[in-house]
């Protein structure tokens, strides 16, 4: 698994970087650079880190950050839509996605943890 963990963070970390080399280039979609490339950059950093701490969460971790960086990702999209409509947020199909994609990450990740608890308990 931290092979898997390592791979995904240093490719998370890549994609921040690709992302905020593209929008300091084409000055586009800043709203969108603002709402989802600092959570990007926090999840591949905390990925590396788990990779070498031996973090033992498994699949869950890893589908946890993915959900909840695809969730600030999607609020990022959310409001530069709503900018460039010169409108405000309203309650959309978007808006339900983005929240339960969060809840979705959030228990998976505290289920993630709960079996980094229990193997190390169960010493494997």
């Amino acid at each position: 698994m931290r092979i898997n963990f390592l791979i995904a963070g240093v490719l998370a970390l890549f994609l921040a970087a690709l992302g905020v080399r593209s929008a300091l280039t084409k000055h586009q979609h800043i709203w969108f650079l603002i709402c989802s490339q600092p959570p990007l950059i926090i999840s591949g950093t905390v990925l590396i880190i788990a990779a070498v701490r031996n973090y033992r969460g498994h699949w869950s971790f890893l589908v946890g950050l993915v959900l909840l960086t695809a969730a600030f990702h999607g609020i990022g999209f959310e409001v530069e839509d709503a900018i460039a409509a010169h409108r405000m947020v309203r309650w959309s199909p978007g808006i339900l996605l983005i929240l339960v994609s969060a809840i979705c990450g959030l228990l998976s990740l505290l289920s993630a943890h709960k079996l980094h608890r229990y193997a190390i308990v169960q010493g494997n």
